[in-house]
């Protein structure tokens, strides 16, 4: 099964002009998809991840449809103990370069808030927002400070600005990478900083990890 959309435009720039660079066959529909009995095997097909470029702006990227939950941060990993005491220690020269410390940040989608804690716990007025209930409800467990919302979907009146911007793994699963950084860029202050992590294609490609071609990785970011 091909999802093929014939009037793909690259989702950075919106240019048509895009090189096909290999279809890569026999993938799971999704990476978070399981069925619960046998009569779902039907619907479990594998679809053809369409890799290409675009010619004006270089960016890599998949053709396909985006995943029904890419508005939900999903991971299977949480952050131990051990694992956010050296964040801590990584992260605080950074906000004391940049002057963070005691101010406002907000991280969009934050999944079920490790990282939220990681910033409070450097005296950061830590803020979220995410739009699985799972999460979220996971967040209010910690009395974390999160509210369910999706970024390009903010309402205008939402003007608030923080001097920390953070999004985690998240930028790669979204459809409209444009759009996603332009709000992301409308939530920083004038002073402050946007903290973006993605998969490095670069990396992937030097070791190998074609693993992490899936169809929730919509976009293959170069340094």
């Amino acid at each position: 099964m091909k999802a093929e959309n014939l009037e793909f435009k690259c989702r950075l720039c919106n240019s048509s002009r895009t090189e096909s660079l290999i279809d890569l066959d026999g993938f799971p529909k999704a990476a978070q998809y399981f069925i619960s009995s046998l009569e779902q095997t039907i619907e479990d097909q594998p679809v053809t991840l369409m890799v290409c470029q675009c010619i004006d702006c270089g960016l890599i990227q998949l053709k396909n449809d985006p995943v029904s939950y890419y508005k939900d941060v999903i991971t299977a990993a949480s952050l131990s103990k051990a694992s956010k005491a050296k964040l801590v220690n990584e992260w605080r020269p950074f906000l004391q370069k940049y002057n963070i410390l005691g101010k406002d940040a907000i991280e969009v989608g934050c999944g079920r808030g490790d990282f939220l804690e990681v910033l409070e716990s450097l005296n950061i007025n830590a803020y979220g927002i995410e739009h699985s209930l799972e999460n979220i409800k996971e967040c209010k467990g910690k009395n974390l400070n999160v509210e369910k919302a999706y970024l390009t979907e903010l309402s205008e009146s939402n003007d608030k600005q923080y001097s920390l911007v953070v999004c985690n793994n998240f930028l790669e699963h979204q459809p409209k990478s444009k759009e996603y950084l332009a709000c992301l860029r409308n939530l920083v202050s004038n002073d402050g900083v946007v903290y973006i992590s993605v998969p490095n294609v670069d990396y992937l490609l030097e070791k190998s990890c074609l693993y992490e071609f899936v169809a929730d990785h919509l976009v293959y970011f170069t340094e």
